[in-house]
């Protein structure tokens, strides 16, 4: 499934450096989804997914919604400016500074590995 998505409203409110949404300039927002049922199509399903991400971003430059990021391509934390990276960081320090709720796109609390990674 390729899912494009008119991004209008009050998505535009506010700045990205005062938030943690990334998407605040965009208008239209692309979401590739594979689903299969049987474990036997893991590679070829995944594949596509990923094939048909790069063909519509090949330069890997966009942002992402951190909700409709891949877990492995560390795409969504590198989509942070270095600003809201550390704020996010300090702030997963304060409230979970054990890192119990890591299996999202984990900012690492009280770390600037996010920051590192995404060369931004």
């Amino acid at each position: 499934t390729i899912l494009l998505e008119h991004l209008h409203g009050a998505i535009h409110d506010g700045n990205f450096e005062t938030s943690a949404f990334p998407l605040r300039s965009a208008q239209i927002g692309v979401l590739v989804a594979a689903r299969w049922r049987q474990p036997r199509d893991d590679t070829k399903a995944i594949q596509w997914a990923r094939e048909a991400f790069a063909t519509l971003d090949p330069s890997g430059v966009g942002g992402a919604y951190v909700n409709y990021a891949g877990r492995d391509d560390g795409r969504a934390v590198a989509t942070y400016p270095r600003a809201v990276a550390d704020r996010l960081s300090l702030v997963k320090k304060k409230y979970d500074p054990r890192n119990l709720f890591a299996r999202n796109h984990n900012i690492a609390p009280g770390e600037h590995y996010a920051v590192a990674k995404s060369g931004l």
